[in-house]
């Protein structure tokens, strides 16, 4: 389909600017000043003036004088497959569009689910960090208010942060149920989180 469309358009768009002159329709609208560019198998890009403006617009053969068809060659029969092929080509990209945006909505759906999953387990933890990687920290973790026996998480993960070791930061995690350098993972951001669980 896409070579007959580009057969049409290398047979029948031709593109040509002629002296300014008037063009006149069938219905009466008189275009001042008319040059012709492209030539489509149906009608004609022109430019025209309208007081000290210029207005483009497409011309349909259908609209003009025989004079004027058979100087540019007007064919029903080419302009009637013309119609059809363009249509057929708006039709299949209104469907893709369509299918994109459903896509689209469908994804946002997922993303917007992980994120409020992954939300409803973030921690807000005390971290003590044992040893700074390139792309995290492995740190000691304790809940803000730990007692004796809860609160204390030990060593975890947490991807994206940056720090010494023995250095001290608090902040709020999130989970990606993941592992790595053998301990839980954590994310400094629910962005990354995300792209994680991903």
């Amino acid at each position: 389909m896409k070579k007959l469309v580009l057969c049409i358009t290398v047979l029948f768009c031709v593109v040509v600017s002629v002296h300014a002159e008037d063009l006149t329709t069938k219905d009466g609208t008189v275009y001042k000043d008319v040059k012709f560019f492209t030539i489509n198998p149906d009608g004609i890009d022109i430019s025209y003036k309208k007081g000290d403006e210029t207005f483009l617009t497409h011309v349909y053969f259908v609209d003009m004088s025989k004079k004027l068809q058979n100087k540019f060659h007007y064919s029903p029969k080419r302009a009637t497959l013309y119609r059809q092929q363009l249509k057929k080509i708006h039709e299949a990209a209104i469907i893709r569009h369509a299918k994109f945006v459903k896509q689209q909505k469908a994804k946002n759906a997922k993303r917007v689910a992980l994120e409020s999953q992954i939300e409803a387990g973030a921690i807000n933890v005390v971290l003590k960090i044992y040893a700074s990687k390139s792309d995290g920290v492995v740190a000691y973790a304790s809940t803000m208010h730990p007692s004796v026996t809860t609160g204390h998480l030990g060593k975890i993960f947490v991807y994206g942060m940056s720090g010494m070791s023995g250095g001290e930061a608090s902040s709020v995690l999130y989970p990606t149920g993941t592992t790595r350098y053998g301990y839980t993972c954590y994310a400094a951001t629910l962005d990354q989180a995300v792209a994680l669980v991903k």
